[in-house]
């Protein structure tokens, strides 16, 4: 479990050094520009789509709950749902739940989650479609290791887990049309 562990904490750092190496040139241009909340909004999308994923085969357990909850730094999944009116959401909670009580918790807080995904959407678009690196590459590669790495946390990866949907693959998907229309705009 540690090695699973080491290879998506490995994944996170270099998503997290990438999307800082984005946010800084943003800062650069932009005065009031906060590059924290960008790494705050991927650590949510991540921490939700890897609950996705770690349910998909139907039973949440306590490796994956804690793989989940220690793998980011930045913002906490329960702080956000309860700062926005979910009350007394801790790990605990979503650990001791049922999982289709957890599901519905997952689906109640979909609106929100969506609307704080458009805003990275957003900058990481910009970003990427005005720089020569290849953020959004390098990123999804990383989420992948670390989706995969959530499905092995409880000891075996389910066909369940591996063939379910996941937000920030979703949003890194919109980010990768968004760069295609607009690399094929300035070809114009």
């Amino acid at each position: 479990m540690a090695n699973i562990y080491e290879v998506a904490q490995r994944a996170y750092d270099q998503s997290i050094k990438a999307l800082r190496g984005m946010t800084k040139l943003i800062e650069l241009a932009v005065d009031d520009y906060d590059g924290r909340v960008t790494l705050n909004q991927f650590d949510i999308l991540l921490q939700y789509s890897l609950l996705q994923v770690a349910l998909a085969d139907g039973y949440l357990n306590v490796h994956e709950c804690l793989f989940i909850k220690e793998l980011t730094r930045y913002s906490d999944f329960c702080v956000f749902l309860n700062q926005r009116g979910f009350h007394d959401v801790t790990w605990l909670t979503i650990y001791n739940t049922n999982e289709e009580f957890l599901r519905e918790l997952l689906m109640a807080a979909e609106d929100a989650i969506i609307e704080l995904s458009k805003d990275f959407i957003f900058v990481f678009s910009l970003i990427d479609s005005v720089t020569e690196y290849d953020y959004v590459s390098d990123l999804k590669r990383n989420i992948i290791l670390m989706i995969m790495a959530t499905c092995q946390s409880d000891g075996h990866a389910e066909s369940d887990e591996l063939g379910n949907g996941c937000l920030i693959v979703d949003v890194v998907n919109v980010v990768e049309d968004i760069i295609r229309k607009t690399e094929r705009r300035l070809r114009k």
